[in-house]
């Protein structure tokens, strides 16, 4: 009987080992990480930033890889959506071939759905009708909570609204349920929010503004409040912007719900999509008995009780911006 070569019988076995090492170094990895690589880094920072978000274990071994494959030079930066617990063979692949496959798209605090919407359009996510048809439907105004978002590149609007909706309850549901005993509703608080984040450019300020219009309310009086009316104006072809700038006495008169210079209350829905410190400031408004307050020259506000005094502010100002424009002539 013809013996077997022990060659022949430990093969197979190697083969499996070295399938097995494969496996467990390719296809073993965790949890998806979204991670910016800078333009510029070395491979040692890129090592280091990879390890502290838990794609590589050690980054020695990228490191020396990168070296020794000479591509060390050849990192490309950008967004990736990497793994937890790659391998050095893997990510350096992605890295040199750019591998960025999906988009990192950032929404600022304050734009309306069709701003975000234009947004999503331009840089390939999704369609902007598709997506304003939905957020119009379910009446998300207010609801597409402004942060960055990563997505795969022609992803279903039904999917990017329910993530930034998802968002917006996470990251909103525990300052509601701080301020839940507040004579304001949700509703209420989110619409007035949306106006204050149009209405403050200092952060500092936004619970003042939107004590003034609380003390409106509570008066009574309309709220006079110019974002409103640059909502209800909509899209200005000449300025191509959602928020015209320079409203005039004509804008003032506009017929619409939204107009709070010719309706007293808030307006049915919010005006933007405002971020946490205007929702906060809403529910946690300053305690001051302004009713007026007019933007100076440096983006703050000058706030007054009485209206005499308030129209005094006025003239002040627009004062100084004609003596502005003459030193500059």
């Amino acid at each position: 009987m013809e013996k077997i070569k022990p060659r022949q019988t430990l093969w197979p076995w190697l083969s499996l080992v070295a399938l097995g090492l494969l496996c467990l170094l390719f296809f073993q990895t965790g949890q998806e990480v979204t991670l910016e690589i800078p333009k510029g880094a070395s491979a040692f920072q890129v090592g280091e930033l990879l390890t502290q978000n838990k794609v590589l274990r050690f980054s020695v071994f990228f490191r020396q890889f990168a070296k020794l494959s000479h591509l060390d030079k050849h990192l490309k930066p950008g967004d990736y959506k990497l793994r937890e617990h790659m391998s050095s063979l893997q990510v350096l692949w992605a890295l040199f071939h750019g591998q960025k496959n999906y988009i990192r798209i950032t929404i600022p605090e304050g734009w309306r759905a069709e701003e975000i919407a234009d947004r999503l359009q331009a840089q390939g996510v999704c369609s902007a009708n598709s997506f304003l048809e939905i957020v119009r439907r379910k009446k998300l105004e207010g609801k597409l909570f402004p942060s960055t978002y990563f997505f795969d590149p022609e992803t279903p609007a039904s999917t990017v609204v329910r993530v930034m909706e998802e968002e917006f309850e996470q990251q909103t549901a525990p300052l509601f349920r701080e301020y839940q005993a507040q004579k304001i509703s949700s509703k209420e608080a989110l619409i007035l929010a949306s106006i204050v984040e149009r209405e403050a450019v200092i952060a500092l300020e936004k619970p003042l503004i939107a004590a003034v219009y609380m003390n409106r309310l509570n008066k009574k009086r309309r709220l006079e409040a110019d974002p409103t009316v640059q909502y209800a104006l909509g899209y200005n072809q000449r300025q191509k912007t959602y928020w015209k700038k320079g409203v005039n006495f004509k804008d003032l008169l506009t017929p619409s719900p939204y107009n709070t210079y010719i309706n007293t209350g808030l307006p049915p829905s919010p005006i933007c999509n405002p971020g946490l410190k205007s929702i906060q400031a809403t529910l946690s408004p300053a305690k001051i008995d302004a009713l007026f307050f007019v933007a100076d020259q440096t983006g703050r506000h000058i706030f007054n009780i009485n209206f005499n005094e308030h129209i005094k502010a006025k003239q002040r100002i627009k004062k100084d911006q004609e003596e502005l424009k003459k030193k500059k002539k």
